[in-house]
């Protein structure tokens, strides 16, 4: 949109300036103006592509032919994924558009959604690790359970850290009282040692 503007805002300028532009220029630039917000407001979003629509793009590859490949194509058009998501469709591609439909995903389909994992999985982790706090699953899961009203067990959510957010499990050692008080004096030495001079 912001392009838009720009364009018509330089084009009401240059016929202010130029007094010798006729009616016909000032008609042909709001034609252009108008196929140009056309296919601006056209263009589907990245992940939003209708089986004709990738039919369409697959026609324009050409192999080995310069800006006609897939890395070229995803550019040009948008595709989110890259030139790895072109090959996939041009996989399954037999010359129709039918054969692009997306086909029912085996498997048990997920219990909790990406905006879910985000809101009650991801935030109280990422609040957790930013307060040095250890976060336990036992007591996350109650929490998860009460927001989304859905039923998961202690080790989806486990699975759910571990596989969509990357967290890492860590067992610690567990200490006598005298280990830990030997261990934070020897924390606060470390902290207090003077740093040695570049000689």
């Amino acid at each position: 949109m912001l392009l838009l503007f720009i364009l018509l805002h330089s084009c009401v300028n240059l016929t202010d300036i130029c007094s010798s532009c006729s009616g016909r220029d000032v008609a042909v630039a709001l034609i252009f103006l108008t196929h140009l917000t056309f296919l601006i407001g056209s263009q589907p979003c990245m992940h939003e592509f209708t089986p004709l629509r990738k039919h369409n793009i697959l026609t324009h590859y050409r192999a080995g032919v310069r800006g006609a490949g897939f890395k070229a194509l995803a550019r040009r058009f948008a595709v989110k994924g890259g030139d790895k998501s072109l090959r996939q469709w041009h996989q399954r591609w037999d010359g129709t558009p039918a054969s692009l439909q997306e086909q029912p995903r085996l498997g048990r389909p997920r219990i909790l959604s990406r905006a879910e994992v985000s809101r009650h999985v991801r935030a109280p982790l990422l609040a957790a690790n930013r307060a040095h706090r250890a976060v336990h699953y036992t007591t996350l899961l109650p929490a998860v359970k009460a927001k989304t009203g859905k039923k998961l067990s202690i080790q989806t959510l486990r699975r759910i850290g571990k596989e969509q957010l990357g967290a890492k499990q860590k067992r610690s050692k567990k200490r006598t009282a005298d280990e830990s008080e030997s261990a934070e004096a020897h924390e606060g030495e470390r902290a207090c040692l003077p740093v040695e001079q570049a000689s």
